[in-house]
């Protein structure tokens, strides 16, 4: 098992959009514990059941502004609650974010929904008040990244040593494509969805290119970087047949 050459978050960055692919159940998603709350509002947290998270995040949820969500027909006593999110244990936040009157709050970023509820008594959302929770990335993006990791040294070992020790957004990008493409043919798309639109034809393009030497890959090779190329391809039934 050699490195990957890609992360979860490298995928959804560079190869899948947010809107349109893998926000459902067609693979598995990503995992989270359950919030922790601290502060002295009555109202709760948790995470959205379709949630994807889109890595593995320290995730913490505080309130900025108090008060109560909207409940459908009824006046609410104060202001709306907002929010900020940090998936870095609190070292950067989001700009602050306003519930929807369902109480649903979608962050794209980290690939989940939170859902707010006010509490028995008002208030039920206090500033400070705080949720803490993790995530994982999903263990199918994970798997199809190593596999098309392995794809690419395949495709460059004729001159490059392989597995490589360092390497940049080049590889990265196509590493994310294969995936990608691997992951839509195991799951399928959506009625409308074009596959065209995913087939990585560049990506396997640069890849042939470059296992052939004409493109100079932004990587640092395993090793010497001596490589014995393979300069033909045995066919039966010369690979099998010989005889003295």
């Amino acid at each position: 098992m050699g490195p990957v050459y890609a992360t979860p978050l490298d995928m959804w960055q560079l190869a899948l959009p947010p809107d349109t692919l893998f926000q459902d159940q067609g693979i598995e998603p990503g995992t989270w514990t359950s919030p922790v709350k601290t502060g002295t509002g009555t109202g709760s947290m948790a995470v959205a059941l379709e949630s994807n998270p889109r890595s593995d995040f320290s995730v913490l949820v505080r309130c900025v502004s108090g008060g109560e969500l909207n409940v459908y027909g009824l006046i609410n006593p104060g202001p709306v609650p907002r929010f900020v999110i940090s998936l870095d244990a609190g070292v950067t936040f989001s700009p602050q974010l306003t519930p929807k009157d369902d109480g649903c709050l979608s962050f794209q970023k980290g690939g989940f929904t939170v859902e707010f509820k006010n509490g028995v008594a008002a208030p039920s959302f206090n500033v400070n008040d705080e949720w803490t929770f993790s995530t994982t990335a999903s263990p199918d993006v994970l798997r199809f990244l190593s596999a098309a990791s392995r794809y690419v040294d395949g495709k460059l070992k004729n001159t490059y040593s392989t597995p490589l020790t360092e390497w940049g957004d080049d590889l990265k990008l196509v590493v994310c494509q294969i995936a990608r493409w691997f992951l839509i043919l195991r799951r399928g798309l959506d009625k409308g969805q074009d596959f065209e639109v995913y087939n990585p034809v560049d990506a396997r393009q640069w890849l042939e290119e470059t296992g052939k030497g004409y493109n100079q890959a932004a990587v640092k090779e395993n090793g010497s970087g001596f490589v014995f190329a393979d300069w033909m391809v045995a066919r039966a039934p010369f690979r099998t047949g010989w005889r003295f």
